[in-house]
């Protein structure tokens, strides 16, 4: 027999298996495709409606119908048929990829109980891998792990690699953050970078110049520290010694009993340096080859850093814009929309949010927003933009990045060649990605927007859009033209 989820009908085998040659399909994937219909027909009546009107494209209502039906899931019907009403209006306005998102979110607010419980079995999928190595010394590192662990990590990385770069590191940013990854394994040399850029009246140059070339090690800043193996000098050779003075005054030795900042590094701890023309002792270090413990007096040092220190500001900065409604904080049940992930359960923003110093940010007043005169759109009213403006403005466009450029419908005029004030305001304004800005600014697509969040698009080609926060709308040639017609403005027609 042949069937699909619950509440569709059982299909005989053998009158199935006259459909599959027809349309010359294996019979594993003709059972398939019946199964998805049957899913359609009967767990989906808005959906299965508007495409018997012409209204829908096939093959997305049967990827609905797939997806709603997945064995893991485990939908009843009813539940099936709540998501349908909640969606099925939603599938020709909404970019595939935020329909998707949508339907997800359904999904999880129709058993949030179960789709807790299938987060906490894909846990048990985590991993950390790496790839082979390449005959240039590189090494591919692959994770699977939360998604709040993983930008943590990110921030982490993105933190160091800021550090190395104020510390006059010129390799690029990509570069740097795998640099990043190297120091992160070695958590001493890691704490003494986040300390340092915390309190830099305590730094060192041995810590400046092993930032500035990446490494892991500190490298030896005065004449009594050992040099580095295959840099120049064997291990255990005797240090050459350079006269800072040029006057030829004697070298200042730092106090052996002193530990500072850019000695975290065994190799570097002073108390290892012997009498002058003496051969310096080099401890091993668990962070780079070889086995052995950090240096007396490291771990007091750690202490001592860190007393009187906010541990918290140690941590990466990192922002998370999570949106949820009030009903689902005051009862904890319901659905979130992490940026940047998608639709979550409430269970993974506290586990997001768990060990992190968290910082309420209030809410923005839309309404409040005043316009400004200058041309660049100041943080709040940037904020507004894309709070209003979840998406890319231009036609089934998906990107929600918050690196999008504004817009200005209306072409911004300076001032000083006779520009109103107030032109940068939410009415005048058009987050989109990089492309889409060109095209509007050189393909010959043309913009305009009778209020905040909706945008009115004709193509070089005289065909209409209407993008509103409901998302995108085409439009017959007629009402778009009307449409447009009334929304000329001198200033666009000068532009």
């Amino acid at each position: 027999m042949v069937s699909g989820a619950d509440g569709t009908p059982l299909m005989g085998e053998f009158p199935c298996a006259g459909f599959e040659p027809s349309q010359d399909l294996h019979p594993a994937a003709g059972r398939a495709l019946l199964a998805k219909v049957a899913n359609l027909r009967h767990r989906h009546p808005q959906l299965w409606g508007r495409v018997r009107r012409g209204e829908v494209r096939g093959w997305k209502a049967l990827e609905v119908a797939r997806i709603v039906a997945r064995p893991d899931y485990a939908l009843t019907q009813t539940q099936a048929r709540a998501i349908d009403e909640q969606t099925a209006e939603w599938i020709t306005t909404l970019p595939w990829g935020a329909f998707l998102n949508l339907l997800e979110a359904r999904i999880i607010a129709a058993d949030p109980a179960a789709a807790e419980a299938r987060r906490a079995a894909a846990e048990a999928d985590q991993f950390v891998a790496t790839g082979k190595s390449t005959e240039l010394g590189l090494k591919t590192f692959i994770a699977r792990a939360a998604a709040g662990d993983v930008i943590k990590m990110v921030a982490a990385c993105d933190r160091i690699a800021q550090i190395l770069a104020a510390r006059g590191d010129t390799r690029p940013r990509g570069q740097r953050l795998a640099a990043a990854l190297g120091i992160l394994a070695n958590p001493a040399h890691a704490l003494s970078l986040l300390i340092s850029a915390q309190h830099p009246d305590t730094d060192t140059a041995s810590t400046d110049t092993a930032s500035a070339g990446g490494s892991g090690e500190s490298s030896a800043p005065d004449a009594g520290n050992s040099p580095q193996p295959g840099a120049g000098a064997p291990a255990g050779a005797p240090a050459e010694r350079e006269d800072p003075d040029p006057a030829g005054a004697p070298a200042e030795r730092e106090d052996p009993d002193q530990l500072g900042i850019g000695d975290l590094h065994p190799s570097d701890d002073d108390a290892d340096d012997t009498a002058e023309g003496a051969t310096p002792t080099r401890v091993p270090c668990l962070g780079c080859a070889g086995t052995g413990i950090l240096p007396a007096g490291a771990e007091a040092f750690v202490t001592t850093g860190l007393a009187g220190l906010d541990p918290d500001r140690l941590l990466p900065q990192a922002t998370l814009y999570i949106h949820c409604t009030r009903d689902s904080l005051q009862t904890g049940q319901g659905v979130a929309r992490l940026e940047g992930v998608g639709p979550i359960t409430l269970g993974q923003v506290q586990d997001f949010l768990a060990g992190s110093r968290v910082t309420a940010v209030q809410v923005l007043d839309l309404a409040d927003q005043r316009p400004v005169d200058g041309y660049e759109f100041p943080g709040r009213l940037r904020e507004a933009v894309f709070a209003l403006n979840p998406r890319d403005a231009f036609p089934f466009a998906t990107s929600t990045s918050r690196h999008r450029d504004i817009d200005h419908p209306t072409p911004y005029r300076p001032p000083d060649r006779g520009g109103p004030p107030g032109q940068t305001r939410l009415d005048n304004a058009a987050p989109m990605a990089r492309f889409h800005h060109r095209l509007k600014t050189h393909g010959r697509w043309r913009l305009r927007q009778p209020e905040p969040g909706t945008y009115l698009w004709r193509s070089p080609h005289d065909y209409y859009w209407l993008t509103t926060t409901t998302g995108t709308h085409p439009l017959p040639r007629s009402t778009g033209q009307t449409l447009w017609d009334a929304l000329t403005t001198p200033d666009h027609q000068a532009a």
